[in-house]
């Protein structure tokens, strides 16, 4: 449909670029309307359609102030680099002629965002949808639906295409539909931030739908029918969030009630669950975390799921207590793979078991499954083969694993044992990394390292310097990092050109962080990558921070042989810029490939991961050596720095030494490439030290 076809089905001719109260928006848009100035009525009584679409056009953001504003229909149609923005307390409530299909509605947008808007949808049978398609960054935030969408099409439904990105953060719908609470398809990715989607008689967050990954991060996915988060794509995943059922839902037939908390379906995956904490209770369901037939691969972590007995299995008539986790068998996808890490599964009840597995290939490492009540078994494997199981407690009243045509690896399984339930945390898991050193001799410039992670991380960014000065080699050089996995990364202690290659034992400390952002401790954490070369590249963090974070930065990748460090500039709450650097005195002028930098940003401040100490400071250091007082005593120090500013343009690092529980003395290393000069200017360093005793 034509921008005026879409506009002519409200009665509006044409969208005008007249605008009142125009500002310069910090050069983000080359209009800004205040939508009261400009004519709307913020009584709730004349709807503001007519206003709206005079004013929406590209480069425009259209402000809302304290009020109620009645909406038939608003369209965004080929909209690109334009805001409808709540700066008060603005209600949006539908007229008596609105759009059921398209109240809020878009396509061929780009660049669109809608922030901080009450809908209020409480009036009887009033089921307004938000439908936006769009081929570049799409950004809804602090959106509050009050009322029971009593329609059956789709509450919020969202498109993205040509590999663009979405974030929906903060998207509250608490009082449910008959209907899907959040729809998410197309051709790019999206993130869902701390949303709370309640009460929806269709999915919740139905996301399986997307080629891209859909990231869920955070909130609260309560009460759905079918499933409460459902995904399917390739690196898809839900992390930190709460998935809970309590009561039973129907479904669009009257006699469905089938509520599952994850369910990986429509896709290949993988899918990852990590940090969840799912409970299941007074409904009938396949199971906290379900496979579908059309589901493939799955990685569960440091998840808690608990299963009362009265979640039970929805043919059963209530007389069976249902799964933990159940894998179907497959049919049209790929069977893939299974890793449970660091899981549990508590509660119990009538028969059944804590898991059943359909589908060979599952690897379970940590496993805890604490079960209660007649008959209920610990883990079924039908049809189910190249099976391990590791480090586990599975304690059941019945039998531990039942075999039905499958075959299974033991190693250390006890039968007796206390397991975490959700709401709960276990020492180690309660932050998404772990820290840990290395000590390694380079007998020759080529030769790797392989560090091997205690456990497995999702999808984890490395940081492992300065580099220790032994005393015993005077040569300039730094860590470089390669090969970053679940499992480890490959290191080597990295000389310049200039040099040999050759470089006596030194020690590296590292942290290991999954990329996301979350807090430790009251300090936010934001960890990402980003794509650079010798030149600055800008990011933005995920989160706003409160004030300027620490940020500590290296290459991940190993796509051009010459050595490189990373060096920041103009780190701020929002974001910094990076670059690889080479030597001076490089041949060919300090020209370096393209490498994936991995970041790591910390609010300054003390705190404690686990009962044990930790702290992120900064420091003014430069070529000569400089003492860091710690700020806590710690009995096994790790600790990591970077450089934050970019005084001193000739190449640097860093390197420590004389490390104790109390301090750390630290100096800038320039290399010699060029000249013998070694002077540099005084750097911003950030630092962190944990505990890893």
């Amino acid at each position: 449909m034509s921008r005026r076809a879409y506009l002519g089905a409200v009665g509006v001719a044409s969208a005008s670029a007249a605008v009142v109260g125009t500002a310069s928006a910090g050069g983000e848009y080359d209009e800004v309307v205040d939508i009261v100035e400009a004519g709307a009525d913020r009584t709730g009584t004349e709807p503001i359609d007519d206003v709206f679409h005079e004013h929406a056009a590209d480069d425009t953001r259209i402000e809302f102030p304290d009020g109620t504003y009645r909406v038939n229909q608003l369209i965004v149609y080929q909209l690109s680099n334009f805001a409808m923005v709540a700066t008060g307390d603005a209600t949006l409530v539908p007229g008596e002629s609105y759009d059921e299909d398209q109240w809020i509605a878009g396509a061929e947008t780009a660049n669109l965002t809608i922030d901080g808007f009450v809908l209020d949808h409480t009036a009887d049978g009033v089921a307004p949808e938000i439908t936006l398609s769009s081929t570049a960054d799409l950004t809804i935030r602090d959106i509050e639906k009050r009322g029971f969408h009593s329609g059956t099409g789709i509450a919020f439904a969202v498109q993205m295409l040509e590999g663009s990105d979405a974030l929906i953060e903060r998207v509250v719908a608490p009082d449910g539909g008959k209907c899907v609470g959040v729809y998410a398809h197309g051709e790019g990715s999206m993130t869902f931030r701390d949303c709370h989607l309640e009460g929806f008689t269709n999915n919740g967050l139905y996301a399986s739908r997307l080629s891209g990954p859909a990231r869920v991060e955070g909130g609260v996915y309560r009460d759905n029918n079918i499933s409460q988060v459902r995904l399917g794509s390739p690196d898809s995943v839900v992390r930190d969030a709460t998935l809970e059922v309590t009561r039973p839902v129907q479904g669009p037939d009257a006699d469905v009630v089938n509520m599952r908390g994850v369910r990986v379906a429509d896709g290949a995956g993988p899918v990852t669950v990590s940090n969840c904490d799912i409970s299941m209770r007074g409904a009938s369901g396949t199971g906290g975390i379900v496979t579908a037939y059309s589901g493939g691969s799955l990685e569960v972590y440091d998840t808690r799921i608990y299963i009362d007995e009265d979640y039970t299995t929805p043919s059963s008539d209530g007389d069976l207590t249902s799964w933990g986790v159940f894998v179907d068998d497959e049919n049209g996808v790929d069977a893939g793979t299974r890793t449970f890490r660091n899981v549990s599964i508590t509660g119990g009840g009538r028969y059944m078991s804590g898991m059943l597995l359909r589908r060979g290939d599952n690897t379970m490492d940590g496993l805890c499954i604490d079960q209660v009540g007649e008959g209920r078994n610990g883990i079924i494997f039908e049809d189910s083969a190249n099976n391990t199981i590791a480090d586990s407690v599975i304690d059941v009243p019945d039998e531990e694993i039942v075999l039905r045509d499958s075959s299974v690896k033991r190693a250390g399984v006890s039968t007796s044992g206390n397991c975490p339930a959700p709401g709960e945390r276990t020492a180690g898991v309660s932050v998404p990394g772990e820290v840990g050193s290395a000590t390694v001799e380079q007998a020759a410039a080529g030769e790797w390292h392989g560090v091997g992670f205690e456990r497995q991380h999702e999808d984890p960014v490395v940081v492992s310097k300065p580099l220790s000065d032994s005393y015993s080699d005077a040569a300039p050089a730094h860590v470089r990092l390669n090969d970053v996995s679940a499992d480890g990364f490959d290191l080597k202690v990295e000389e310049w050109l200039y040099l040999d290659g050759d470089h006596r034992a030194e020690t590296a400390h590292y942290l290991a962080l999954a990329a996301g952002d979350y807090t430790v401790d009251d300090l936010s954490v934001d960890v990402g990558r980003v794509r650079t070369n010798h030149e600055f590249s800008g990011f933005s963090f995920d989160q706003s921070f409160d004030q300027r974070p620490l940020v500590f930065a290296q290459c991940q990748t190993y796509e051009g042989p010459d050595p490189v460090v990373t060096r920041l500039r103009n780190v701020t709450a929002d974001g910094a810029e990076v670059m690889v650097q080479e030597e001076e005195g490089e041949e060919h002028g300090g020209y370096h490939n393209d490498e994936t930098v991995g970041y790591i940003a910390i609010e300054p401040g003390t705190g404690t991961v686990d009962d044990q100490p930790f702290e992120v400071g900064v420091a003014d250091i430069h070529e000569e050596w400089d003492r860091i007082e710690f700020e806590q005593d710690y009995e096994d120090p790790k600790f990591v720095a970077g450089i934050q500013t970019f005084h001193g343009p000739n190449t640097a690092n860093l390197r420590y030494r004389d490390l104790s529980a109390s301090g750390v003395e630290v100096h800038v290393e320039e290399e010699q490439s060029q000249d013998e000069e070694t002077l540099h200017r005084y750097e911003r360093v950030g630092y962190a030290v944990f505990e890893g005793a």
